[in-house]
């Protein structure tokens, strides 16, 4: 909202209403459930997702096997697209069969809980609703620093990790590293779920219909 008043010339006055809701809250007995190494992304396989970089950053964060807290990376990739052979090629590539899965369309929403953290490769995004979900079921969030998206749930260092990027070399070893980066800094110090479920709040129905009241008198 700020930024979009600044480029046109300012507002008297600036409505935010979030693009979707959720229903509910979902999870729980985070500590108790959950592998902290059990990462998820839910996408298009299509070039724009960047899911090639997301690939190739986890096998580099896979090669350090010893994690803090004894868990082991895996990676599973929702959706359909365009992308899937060549991904599927990828994967095979990077001898990542064994902890990266290309799993297809599914209903998603009781599948998040089942994972510790939503890992973004994208370089622009807009609200982000798989995001959205992702927080509603106490995940946390790996990506890069970007515009919208990441940044609209993330508060780095507690309910995520924000990655520095270079979106003009997008085949930079410095982008794939800094997201390996990014996908161990969570194992190793993220640890409070209910963090993400103070940021998820802000999304339930009741809230976001009183944004939308506020912008429509």
């Amino acid at each position: 909202a700020d930024l979009l008043s600044k480029q046109l010339g300012g507002f008297k006055r600036v409505y935010v209403a979030p693009a979707g809701y959720l229903e509910e809250l979902k999870g729980g007995g985070f500590e108790d459930t959950r592998t902290k190494g059990k990462f998820l992304t839910v996408s298009r396989l299509s070039d724009e997702k960047n899911l090639d970089i997301l690939i190739k950053s986890f096998a580099v964060a896979r090669q350090e096997k010893d994690l803090a807290d004894g868990s082991r990376l895996t990676l599973d990739i929702y959706g359909e697209g365009v992308e899937r052979v060549n991904l599927e090629r990828l994967i095979k590539q990077y001898d990542a069969e064994s902890f990266i899965t290309l799993k297809g369309h599914h209903k998603m929403d009781d599948l998040y809980q089942e994972y510790s953290t939503y890992v973004s490769a994208s370089f622009a995004e807009g609200f982000g609703l798989s995001l959205m979900e992702a927080v509603g079921s106490g995940l946390f969030i790996v990506g890069y620093d970007v515009d919208y998206g990441n940044t609209n749930f993330v508060v780095d260092g507690r309910t995520g990790i924000l990655c520095p990027v270079d979106v003009d070399d997008r085949k930079s070893d410095k982008n794939i590293s800094m997201l390996a980066w990014g996908i161990r800094k969570a194992v190793s110090e993220l640890d409070n779920y209910e963090f993400v479920y103070d940021v998820a709040k802000q999304y339930l129905k009741p809230r976001v219909s009183k944004a939308w009241k506020e912008l429509l008198k």
